[in-house]
């Protein structure tokens, strides 16, 4: 039984920042592209999870089109391609998928995405692996991204959601439409909870002494 998602993994630092990514348990065409549209379509299918809905967070499709690339579209552009190191990314499952934005983009994960929005591990038991990329591994524009006209013989880039090597993002091509497939997104950074600075402690424990003082004291009036 599925307990639902896991929005603040274990293991993290106070503060420490993170992302969440997951694979749509809804599929459709990769039939435009506007980027905006894959976008709103993983958005909504994360906010209509309470659990998601109640990080306030952006939702952004792991996608490229003939107009961006799926790293610039997701704000993970790596330090080797002129960005920064980035943050981990962990599963809704609490697995975590990769330690940084160069990790993420370097060829290989820690754990396949195969997780959807309510935190339900995916598998081929139910149909195609395939999830809409657009991208190469290395989050290049593959024959124009999402979208059509694709050139006779040529269809969109996929990749497996099953899968940790380059095949995540760079499995396949097939023609859309009509064929449909899931897409996968990812979170704004997320920021775990900070714990009081050592005064803010200090002056909570004070307080608190200083007010069950206060609670005795009032008891043994009332006696």
């Amino acid at each position: 039984m599925v307990a639902g998602p896991i929005t603040l993994p274990t293991g993290l630092n106070p503060g420490g920042q993170y992302r969440l990514p997951f694979v749509t348990s809804g599929e459709r065409q990769s039939d435009t592209s506007d980027i905006a549209v894959y976008n709103t379509y993983v958005s909504d299918a994360a906010n209509a999870v309470p659990e998601l809905f109640s990080l306030g967070t952006t939702w952004i499709a792991i996608a490229s089109t003939s107009d961006v690339n799926a790293r610039d579209n997701t704000d993970t552009l790596p330090s080797f391609a002129g960005g920064v190191l980035g943050f981990p990314i962990y599963r809704l499952d609490g697995i975590k998928i990769v330690d940084s934005y160069d990790d993420l983009w370097d060829g290989t994960l820690d754990a396949a995405l195969q997780v959807d929005e309510q935190g339900t591990t995916l598998t081929p038991a139910l149909g195609s692996t395939i999830v809409w990329t657009g991208s190469r591994v290395e989050s290049i524009l593959e024959h124009g991204g999402l979208g059509p006209p694709d050139p006779p013989g040529v269809g969109d880039r996929n990749g497996s959601f099953i899968a940790a090597d380059s095949n995540w993002t760079n499995f396949n091509t097939v023609a859309s439409p009509p064929h449909i497939a899931r897409f996968s997104g990812i979170s704004g950074v997320l920021k775990a909870p900070a714990v009081p600075e050592p005064g803010s402690l200090l002056l909570l424990s004070i307080l608190t002494v200083v007010l069950l003082g206060y609670g005795v004291v009032r008891k043994r009036k009332r006696t």
